[in-house]
């Protein structure tokens, strides 16, 4: 027995909306990178990780595939955990314990 999903055409809309967001902070991540990819490897430099360049270039990647994802559905449930896992990383990593004034 298969059982259906109802939706209605307002959670449908706030589904789309949802993604389309989602895509929309990780396309404009994305566009900084590829605008000035030196100054993001500078970053990742100034926090302590080796290789700046190429985790620039590994996190533009990343940013393009989550965009892609978003935007066509493919692969959404495992994009969208990548994307929280992602972003927590980043949060700890740029902005975490290690940052805050004591």
């Amino acid at each position: 027995m298969l059982s259906e999903v109802l939706q209605t055409p307002w959670q449908t809309a706030a589904i789309l909306i949802g993604r389309l967001i989602f895509a929309a902070v990780f396309l404009m991540a994305v566009a900084f990178k590829f605008m000035d990819m030196g100054a993001t490897a500078g970053y990742i430099a100034a926090a302590g990780f080796p290789f700046p360049l190429f985790l620039a270039w590994c996190a533009a990647v990343l940013e393009v595939v989550l965009v892609l994802c978003f935007l066509t559905g493919a692969f959404f449930t495992p994009a969208a955990l990548v994307a929280a896992a992602y972003v927590l990383f980043l949060a700890f990593a740029f902005h975490g314990p290690s940052h805050w004034a004591g």
